[in-house]
């Protein structure tokens, strides 16, 4: 007689496996069908300033849209904040936000800073209306330092 088992001494494999575990993924699953279309998300337009809020400030429209040109070619756009803090650099240094606007755009700056102003002009005067610098003494010293002392003095060679 052979040891055979019998229907009831047999265990179901159902009873005898755990259930399967999930293992955990780090992958994200899209939630869509990706299209290959990568755009940004649009920006909230109301957060950054444009060509007529300078001018309201009463920075020249010429300046104006120099400046925001170069800050977009940086990719800087001219939030309130940025805004107000170039504000409060130019009042440092007894400038308007217009003069301020110009000696940035005429120094291809895209932002601006009272320190800036002062290493460009040599001291903490504020500069001339049209960002220009009075340097007739300078050329004097030079000219006298190159040429002597004398005035009148003509050299031909």
């Amino acid at each position: 007689m052979r040891n055979t088992p019998t229907a009831d001494a047999a265990v179901p494999l159902q009873e005898t496996r755990s259930p399967p575990q999930e293992v955990p993924s780090n992958r994200k699953e899209p939630s869509k069908e990706p299209s290959g279309n990568h755009q940004k998300k649009s920006r909230d337009r109301d957060a950054v300033l444009g060509l007529d809020d300078l001018v309201v400030d009463g920075v020249d429209k010429q300046h104006a849209r120099d400046w925001l040109t170069l800050r977009k070619a940086k990719r800087l756009p001219l939030t309130p904040s940025a805004w107000d803090a170039i504000k409060a650099e130019a009042t440092k240094i007894d400038m308007t936000a217009a003069e301020a606007v110009a000696c940035a755009v005429s120094s291809s700056w895209a932002g601006f800073k009272a320190k800036w102003v002062n290493d460009a002009v040599g001291g903490g005067q504020k500069p001339h209306a049209t960002w220009t610098l009075n340097n007739a003494d300078e050329n004097s010293k030079a000219k006298a330092l190159l040429f002597g002392g004398n005035k009148g003095e003509v050299i031909d060679v």
